[in-house]
Formats: structure tokens, C-alpha cells, sequence
């Protein structure tokens, strides 16, 4: 159809009759530059920019295994007691526990003034607090059916990647769902998972090694132990809202008035 601009003059006291053509000429002759800034101005208006959220999913070579360590004020033991939680809230699986939930962080830097955060994983405690299985509570063999271990990386990372492999690093913290609180870890350890104190950024991430083609990486043993580091943590946690998670309370009455209130009906 094509387009075409007429100016008429009204005269309020004299009939007019309007033509309308309507023809099948596709000619835009003339009109284009028109359509072109309407088209422009009014997608600019109501359109946001593009955002590419595509990513690529890539799952361990190999068993991923994580053993994690609570600091009580003075050690460090794989127990959930020293987390703040009691013996009866584990074993009942209360709560309180189903509720924490393990978080990894994955980066392409160990530099917080310019890492980007490509893939946040989260294992909760419906997952880690296992009946009748006390060591799979604390130190875990996760394989790639583990949703945890399952990494989404953005596909404009993986474009920009200039070989077939690169590094990344894993940052794992604990939400405590029973304080209300994130207890950090470092990932520097010695033999067999011994505690090493940490000394720099790095201390706090686990490398591992990704590969393009393949959409698989190698995992490395994540042997954590709790920071307490107590301005650092207080300052990652300043950054957490916490609220209660409270039953509503609900309106007593038959009857709602335009004050907004419930009242028994007479």
C-alpha cells in the first residue's frame, strides 16, 4: 500500500468528501526516508537494547569431590554443630538446614576490580543432609547428574575465548538459613586437605580448567575451610537482606468495607 500525504482545508460550513486510494503500488518512491525515521524514533521508544542471555552448559570430566570445614572459635571440623547448628536440627532435618544452601560462584578472574561473575550454582539441604549417610554430609563425590556441578557459561564468554581451553574460579560460600548469614571459605589447604591460612584473593577461589569443544571441565577437589575473617565477612554480609519468613495474618469477618476493613454482618 502506498503512502501518501494530503493537506485539505476545512471549511465548517461547506460538505467535503475525502478520497481514499487504495491501490496494490508498492512504489515508496519518496516516502522511504519517512517510514525509516518513524520506524526508528518509535522502536527507540518503546524497544530496550538487546541483552544476549544464551548460554552453554558444561559438565565435570571427572567426579567432583568437596569436603568443607566449620570453624568453632578455636578449630576446624566437618561438623554442622560447628556451623551453629544443633545435633537434633541435623538428624530431624529441620528447617533450618533443609533451608542453607551451599552457593558456587564461577569467574574469569580472581581480581575483584575486574572479574565478571559467569555462573552462580546453588546446593541446598534437601540435597546435602542425606538419611543414614553422615559422610555425604559432609564431604560430597558430586557427578555430572548433580544440578550443583552443572555450569551455564554465557555464550559471549565463550566466543570471546581466543584457545580451545581457559582457567576459571570457583568461590563457594555457605547461606546459613538459621542466622540469616553467609559463612565464607577459603580454598587454601595443604596435604590431604590440611588448613593452610590464606594469604592473598587467590586463597579464596578453586581453578578449574574448561574446554570449548568438548563442553566439559576438570574439576578440582574443593577442600574448604571457613573464614573468619570478621571485617571481611561483615562486609560481604551487610550486603545480604534478610527478612522473617512469617504466616500472614489473616482478616477476621464475613463482610469487607470500602474502609478496608472485615466486620461481622449485623
Amino acid at each position: 500500500m502506498q503512502l501518501i500525504r494530503k493537506k485539505i482545508k476545512f471549511i465548517p460550513t461547506v460538505d467535503q468528501n475525502i478520497e481514499f486510494v487504495l491501490s496494490e503500488n508498492v512504489n515508496l518512491s519518496g516516502f522511504q526516508d519517512d517510514i525509516d525515521n518513524f520506524v526508528a524514533e518509535e522502536t527507540g521508544l518503546s524497544i530496550n537494547d538487546v541483552e544476549d542471555k544464551e548460554t552453554f552448559r558444561y559438565l565435570p570430566d571427572a567426579t567432583m569431590t568437596m569436603k568443607i570445614y566449620f570453624y568453632s572459635g578455636t578449630s576446624y571440623s566437618v561438623d554442622y554443630t560447628y556451623a551453629g547448628f544443633t545435633t537434633g536440627e541435623t538428624s530431624q532435618r529441620d528447617e533450618v538446614i533443609l533451608r542453607s544452601f551451599y552457593l558456587m560462584q564461577v569467574y574469569d578472574s580472581t581480581s575483584t576490580e575486574n572479574q565478571t561473575l559467569l555462573h552462580t550454582g546453588y546446593y541446598n539441604g534437601f540435597n546435602f543432609i542425606q538419611e543414614n549417610d553422615v559422610d555425604a554430609i559432609y564431604y560430597f563425590y558430586l557427578e555430572d547428574e548433580d544440578e550443583f556441578t552443572n555450569l551455564y557459561i554465557p555464550q559471549w564468554f565463550i566466543e570471546s575465548m581466543t584457545g580451545d581451553t581457559v582457567d576459571l574460579y570457583c568461590k563457594l560460600s555457605f547461606y546459613n538459613a538459621k542466622t540469616g548469614e553467609l559463612q565464607l571459605f577459603s580454598q587454601a589447604h595443604g596435604l590431604l586437605g590440611s588448613f593452610i591460612k590464606p594469604t592473598t584473593d587467590e586463597d579464596m577461589y578453586t581453578t578449574i580448567t574448561l574446554s570449548a569443544s568438548t563442553f566439559q571441565y576438570d574439576p578440582s577437589a574443593m577442600y574448604a575451610h571457613e573464614l573468619k575473617n570478621t571485617d571481611f565477612v561483615d562486609k560481604v554480609n551487610n550486603t545480604v537482606d534478610s527478612f522473617d519468613n512469617l504466616k500472614p495474618t489473616y482478616p477476621t469477618g464475613d463482610t469487607f468495607l470500602n474502609s478496608g476493613e472485615y466486620v461481622e454482618a449485623d
